[in-house]
């Protein structure tokens, strides 16, 4: 995705506000819609985990990966190509969120902890998302 960071933070604020989406349609975004199973997000249609080791809180919304972490529900949404590396972490009832976009996907490597420095302890799962890459450099 091609932006700008003034242009994803409007974009972010308003969908943690809920702005220009009914109430049942924000609703709709970050309700757990199906459930994640898998230990991590690739290789994509990886095995299921046994049920003992699934996290019982990480689903799919629209659009985002939802989870329920030590301070509530929360949404993320994270990319890159091979350059670019970006991610999007909100806590839904404190209406706050880390954005992150940057020119160099090695600092994916560090937006757990970024994160972590800046909202505390979320659950957000970046070992789902990045697997054994999680918050390594």
């Amino acid at each position: 995705m091609n932006t700008t960071i003034s242009d994803m933070a409007k974009f972010t604020a308003a969908l943690v506000r809920g702005d220009g989406l009914s109430p049942a349609s924000r609703a709709e975004m970050t309700k757990p819609s199906l459930h994640i199973a898998t230990a991590t997000q690739f290789p994509l249609f990886g095995a299921e985990l046994p049920v003992t080791k699934q996290r019982k809180d990480l689903y799919a919304g629209l659009g985002v990966v939802v989870f329920d972490g030590p301070q509530g529900h929360g949404f993320l949404k994270g990319g890159h190509d091979g350059q670019t590396a970006n991610t999007m972490v909100c806590l839904e009832g404190k209406q706050r969120c880390v954005l992150i976009l940057s020119n160099d996907v090695r600092s994916e490597a560090g937006f757990p902890g970024l994160v972590k420095l800046i909202l505390g302890d979320t659950g957000v799962p970046y070992d789902w998302e990045y697997g054994d890459y999680a918050g390594k450099s």
